[in-house]
């Protein structure tokens, strides 16, 4: 950079999307000699809820490692946990598992993750049902989620909320937004 010499280099470039590149070059949304000068080498990789057997082997890798990286002593996962994680869809792929497992490292509150130390979208009975992202849908999700806890709870609000893991304040937020349908 700046200089008046050609310095030779030997680069590799890896690029990863989750669109489709040729339809996208055949609309002309993508530069197609950028396309060609990448799509050298092609690796799909498929959705993690099509490679559920691969699942374990994330969960333990991540589990150790956010284990170390938050000094907790977290020795395993229990059956039913693992049961939870593999039914759910993943929409997010593996960014999503990895915040889930770090979620539940941080939740934890032995040496084994349980199905309490899960994030509550995974334990709330919604495992596998992604709902459509329109602020509505989220706000019936939500408000589902509350319901379903202090009925689990038997409308003790501080277990409740320990069972959303949100806290007492943010649940009493909640509630008053959900007066309405809730009372």
């Amino acid at each position: 950079m700046g200089g008046t010499k050609t310095i030779k280099v030997d680069v590799r470039i890896i690029s990863a999307s989750n669109r489709d590149l040729d339809q996208l070059v055949r609309e002309g949304r993508f530069r197609d000699d950028l396309y060609y000068r990448l799509k050298v080498v092609t690796v799909e990789v498929p959705p993690l809820r099509e490679r559920v057997e691969d699942i374990p082997l994330l969960v333990d890798y991540h589990l150790r490692k956010f284990a170390q990286i938050h000094n907790k002593p977290i020795e395993g996962i229990s059956r039913e946990a693992m049961k939870l994680i593999r039914s759910y869809s993943w929409p997010g792929n593996i960014r999503e598992l990895m915040n889930c497992i770090e979620s539940a490292v941080v939740m934890s509150r032995g040496g084994m993750i349980t199905e309490d130390s899960l994030p509550p979208f995974l334990t709330m009975g919604k495992q596998g049902h992604v709902p459509a992202a329109s602020p509505e849908n989220l706000f019936e999700v939500e408000k589902k989620a509350i319901l379903e806890a202090l009925d689990k709870t038997g409308g003790n609000k501080a277990e409740a909320a320990r069972l959303l893991k949100i806290g007492l304040r943010t649940l009493y937020r909640k509630l008053k937004l959900y007066e309405e349908e809730i009372t």
